[in-house]
């Protein structure tokens, strides 16, 4: 019996703004953060099997997503359209195994990556259910706006976990995170609800950790 678990992971200001400024890097928050308000994501990282971010994330914030603690943890790239054609990027070195999940046929990487097809239809299902069956089935999504929402209406997460951090963002163009009120299908019926599981103030950091339910 699989052990399956998805958990969403954000990071937002005290305003709800995920990054300092439209095409701006969300690394730039890492500016502004203590090292002890980053312990529950090296402690999610430690958990988890696989940890998942999109081939945007990649482009603008370039992270490595390795974990000392946990040097098994495969890293995955949700590259719908194939936009990663360059190899240099860290999540792509060989410091640990990486998949790049997609739906086009010629992917740019397909010769020098573990490139994996799937349907469009269900795509971000599909990328659960290979990775369940490849035996990774603890897996972190690391996220910005649009692949938590994906996530969301393919009922796909059991968990979030957001980092509130004591700073504002002034920027009125920086994109702010809505996912949470995302939650109605198309005859406005709400069909997904959170639950509050527990909070943690860390260096003045909310971390709160919230269960979803799915009617």
């Amino acid at each position: 019996m699989s052990s399956q678990k998805v958990i969403l992971l954000s990071g937002i200001s005290a305003n709800g703004k995920t990054s300092t400024g439209a095409d701006r890097s969300s690394k730039e928050f890492g500016k502004y953060l203590t090292p002890i308000m980053t312990r529950p994501i090296v402690e999610l990282r430690t958990w988890a099997s696989a940890v998942i971010v999109s081939s945007t994330t990649v482009i603008m914030d370039n992270p490595r997503l390795t974990c000392k603690d946990n040097p098994g943890l495969v890293r995955v790239v949700i590259d719908r359209r194939g936009l990663l054609s360059s190899n240099e990027y860290e999540v792509l070195s060989r410091s640990a195994k990486t998949f790049i999940y997609t739906s086009v046929s010629d992917h740019p990487l397909v010769d020098v990556q573990t490139v994996i097809k799937v349907p469009k239809q269900k795509f971000l299902t599909h990328v659960i259910d290979d990775l369940v069956k490849r035996g990774f089935d603890q897996i972190l999504v690391e996220v910005g706006e649009r692949l938590g929402m994906a996530m969301i209406d393919e009922r796909l997460v059991d968990e979030i976990v957001c980092g509130i951090f004591p700073f504002l963002v002034t920027d009125p163009d920086a994109p702010g995170w809505m996912m949470l009120s995302h939650n109605q299908d198309k005859r406005g019926k709400v069909f997904d609800a959170i639950t509050l599981k527990k909070t943690e103030i860390i260096d003045g950091a909310i971390i709160a950790t919230y269960r979803v339910r799915y009617e």
